[in-house]
C-alpha cells in the first residue's frame, strides 16, 4: 500500500481578543453607580463646563457621562468616589488628564463634595 505523504498542520496563530474597559462588568457598575447618585443628588450642571446635563439620552454632547477624578491609567479605580458627572463633551476633551505642562489646574468635582 502506498503511504502519502501528509502535508503539515497549518499553523495555529494565537489571537487575542481586545475588549474595551467600559465594557467591562466593572466599569458598568461604575458608570451606573456615579450617574444614580449625581442624579438623585440634583446634579444638573457640567462642572467643567456649566451646560445642562441631559441623563436620559446617551451620545449627545450634553449627556451626562461618568468621569474618573483620577484616570483609569494613572491607577484611578472603578470605585464612585473616584468618580464625577460631567457632559460627554467635556469627557471627549479631558480624555485621560494630561494637561498642559505646568498647568496645575485641579479638576472640578461635581458640586455637593
Amino acid at each position: 500500500m502506498a503511504t502519502h505523504a501528509m502535508a503539515p498542520h497549518p499553523q495555529l496563530v494565537e489571537t487575542h481578543m481586545v475588549t474595551s474597559r467600559t465594557g467591562t462588568t466593572s466599569h458598568l457598575r461604575f458608570r451606573k453607580a456615579v450617574l444614580t447618585r449625581d442624579r438623585k443628588a440634583g446634579i444638573t450642571h457640567c462642572p467643567e463646563c456649566g451646560v445642562t446635563l441631559n441623563y436620559d439620552i446617551s451620545r449627545q454632547p450634553n449627556s451626562a457621562e461618568p468621569d474618573h477624578i483620577i484616570a483609569h491609567r494613572y491607577g484611578g479605580t472603578n470605585d464612585p468616589s473616584n468618580g464625577r458627572t460631567i457632559c460627554r463633551q467635556c469627557n471627549q476633551r479631558l480624555g485621560d488628564k494630561r494637561r498642559p505642562q505646568g498647568s496645575t489646574a485641579p479638576l472640578k468635582p461635581s458640586p455637593g463634595w
